[in-house]
């Protein structure tokens, strides 16, 4: 790969946030305590009224993810494609998504999803269009559990720290 184009995830490539709902989706089939994925959804309310920015969301966001600390990381990965496969098909992923990232691709260009959302999930929904490269809040995962997230990227400048440390890893120089 000699190009790239960066994009964000969430209310971008699709219309919902993304963790969000796989935050119900995990605390549905019991993945997760409920009170986690009641945290996300009294975010995503106070977002939609006005009362907090997604800036200031995030912060809430750190204490929600916290709810998969623990849990076996291949069972949160087969989650997450399950729920990429309902996401996908519910229409939350914007109509022209699929063929934007094949017309960049061929143009030369990868499509790289630099965003707050949770790796292991946008990985599996970036599989069903093609997106092979994320940069997002890494799980940090031993013994095959979760035991914390590498949260750079839940800040605009640790967004673009990362973004910055990826293109330099790929020989790539930002323009």
């Amino acid at each position: 790969m000699e190009k790239a184009v960066f994009s964000d995830w969430d209310k971008t490539l699709t219309r919902v946030y993304s963790s969000h709902e796989f935050m119900q989706h995990c605390a549905d089939r019991k993945l997760i305590d409920r009170k986690y994925a009641e945290l996300i959804r009294q975010t995503t309310l106070r977002m939609k009224a006005g009362k907090i920015s997604y800036l200031k969301s995030l912060a809430w966001f750190k204490k929600a993810i916290a709810g998969f600390v623990g849990v076996d990381y291949a069972q949160a990965q087969m989650e997450a494609d399950a729920f990429a496969a309902e996401f996908y098909e519910e229409g939350n992923l914007y109509g022209f998504v699929p063929s934007l990232v094949r017309e960049t691709r061929d143009r030369g260009y990868e499509v790289v999803v630099g965003t707050g959302s949770l790796s292991f999930l946008t990985r599996a929904l970036g599989r069903k269009v093609e997106v092979q490269e994320v940069i997002g809040t890494q799980e940090i995962v031993e013994n095959g559990r979760i035991i914390g997230f590498d949260e750079t990227v839940l800040s605009v400048d640790g967004k673009a720290r990362a973004v910055k440390a990826w293109a330099k890893l790929h020989n790539m120089e930002l323009g």
